[in-house]
């Protein structure tokens, strides 16, 4: 009972949020003045939203059961309909990348994706690295057994799995974020 009031379990969406939020500028921005102002002759700096590209991957690997990779698509879905979030890389990988798409917050997620080999994390870094765009963070669906990349990124990566935090496979670099 002490364990749980000295460390409080926060839903992973919630923690999710918050690391998003450190991760989007979302301050006043000196160069963008509030126009609601002007008029009276008063310059005051305006609130500067920075809409986020995020990355998004899937572990679609044999270790993964349908029921978690509902979840996973489910949650997926949740992000891109988070604050500031303006679109989503959706990414699903067994050993390789088998489904690559960018998804706006009006388009349909998609139901299930491709997959059902071995695990290979390494994929999902070389298709970013190779691209023009670099995302916000990466946020990676997996049990966590696997193949890492050797070098971290240069943008944040959140591994979230459902696996219990005394069986994962500690990530190289990251944060992991368990969700029940």
């Amino acid at each position: 009972m002490l364990d749980e009031l000295l460390n409080p379990k926060l839903p992973w969406y919630v923690l999710l949020s918050q690391l998003i939020s450190e991760v989007v500028r979302d301050d006043y921005d000196m160069m963008v003045y509030d126009r609601r102002l002007i008029d009276l002759g008063i310059y005051l700096p305006d609130i500067y939203n920075e809409e986020v590209y995020a990355a998004v991957a899937v572990d679609t690997s044999g270790s993964i059961t349908e029921e978690e990779l509902c979840s996973f698509l489910s949650e997926t879905w949740a992000i891109l309909h988070s604050r500031n979030v303006s679109r989503i890389r959706l990414m699903s990988c067994d050993a390789d990348v088998h489904f690559d798409k960018t998804f706006m917050p009006q388009d349909p997620v998609p139901r299930s994706v491709p997959g059902g080999g071995g695990t290979r994390f390494e994929p999902v870094f070389e298709r970013l690295y190779e691209s023009q765009d670099r995302p916000a963070c990466l946020i990676y669906f997996t049990d966590t057994f696997g193949s890492y990349p050797e070098e971290a990124p240069p943008y944040p990566v959140f591994w979230v799995t459902k696996t219990p935090l005394d069986r994962i496979s500690e990530p190289p670099f990251g944060k992991v974020l368990h969700f029940e």
